[in-house]
C-alpha cells in the first residue's frame, strides 16, 4: 500500500518541472509586452503561447497543488464539531461523492472534446493558427492526474481511520 501511495506521489511530484514552462511564459509575456507598447509591434504568436502556457500550467498543477493540501478549502464545520476518526470517515465519503465522480467525468468528457478537436485537427482562430488539439488533450491528462491523487487521498484517510490520527506514512 505504501508503495502505491510512493508511486502515486511520485507521479504528482512530474508536476514540479511545470516550473519551466512558468519561466518561459514570464519571458514570452515580458517580450510581448515590450514588443506591443515599446516597439508598436506586437509579436504574432504571442497571446496564443502565453494563453496556452497558461492554461497548461493552470491544468497540469493541479494535483500537485492537491497532493500539498494548497487548494481553497473550508473545514470550519468538519473540524471544529467531529472526532478525528469521523473527520476521516467524512472526508472519505466527500471524496466518492463529490471528487472521484467529478475527475471520471472530466476525463470522460475532456476525453471527448480532445477527440472532436483531433479528428479536424483545430486550429486557434488567430493569424498564427496554431493546433489546439495538443492544449485539449491536457484536460483528460490533468483530469487524471488528478483522480489517482484523490485514490492516493482516499487510501491515506481510510488507513487514518483504521490506524489512528497520529498514523504517518
Amino acid at each position: 500500500m505504501k508503495a502505491l501511495l510512493r508511486v502515486i506521489d511520485a507521479i504528482t511530484d512530474l508536476q514540479k518541472l511545470m516550473a519551466i514552462p512558468l519561466i518561459g511564459l514570464v519571458l514570452i509575456t515580458v517580450i510581448d509586452v515590450l514588443m506591443r507598447y515599446v516597439f508598436k509591434s506586437p509579436i504574432l504568436w504571442g497571446k496564443d503561447v502565453e494563453t496556452f502556457l497558461y492554461g497548461g500550467l493552470f491544468l497540469l498543477c493541479a494535483a500537485y497543488t492537491h497532493r500539498l493540501e494548497r487548494h481553497v478549502r473550508i473545514p470550519l464545520v468538519v473540524d471544529r464539531f467531529f472526532s478525528p476518526r469521523v473527520r476521516e470517515l467524512i472526508r472519505i465519503v466527500v471524496y466518492l461523492l463529490f471528487f472521484i465522480p467529478f475527475a471520471v467525468i472530466m476525463i470522460v468528457y475532456g476525453w471527448k472534446f480532445f477527440m472532436k478537436s483531433w479528428a479536424v485537427r483545430e486550429t486557434a482562430f488567430t493569424p498564427w493558427a496554431p493546433p489546439i488539439y495538443p492544449m485539449k488533450f491536457i484536460i483528460p491528462l490533468s483530469a487524471f492526474m488528478l483522480l489517482l491523487q484523490g485514490c492516493a487521498k482516499i487510501l491515506r484517510h481510510f488507513i487514518k481511520l483504521i490506524k489512528g490520527e497520529g498514523y504517518e506514512f
